[in-house]
């Protein structure tokens, strides 16, 4: 998934919702209401835009339930669990 996710552009934000939900930090579709499937979902896109955000734009990749960004200019920098962006992205929605 790329990062910053284009909120205005429908495809990127559908192909993004898709991903965390694939990945586990993201809730399916349909199994909550429609309001809080969003707000999870865009909390959860906010937190791992927070997190990389001191590196530029990049690429987000998942591998044994952790999540690391992959900076334009080089390298890899772990992000952290996905638990821990389900569980912020859980947190933020509720409140």
């Amino acid at each position: 998934m790329r990062l910053p996710v284009d909120f205005q552009n429908d495809k990127t934000l559908r192909d993004a919702f898709s991903y965390l939900t694939r990945i586990g930090v993201g809730v399916r579709f349909g199994g909550r209401p429609i309001g809080w499937y969003q707000a999870h979902q865009c909390a959860a896109i906010d937190a791992l835009e927070e997190d990389s955000r001191p590196y530029g734009p990049g690429e987000i990749k998942t591998t044994g339930g952790e999540i690391f960004f992959i900076p334009d200019s080089g390298g890899c920098k772990f992000l952290g669990s996905v638990k821990r962006f389900f569980d912020i992205a859980n947190n933020r929605a509720r409140s």
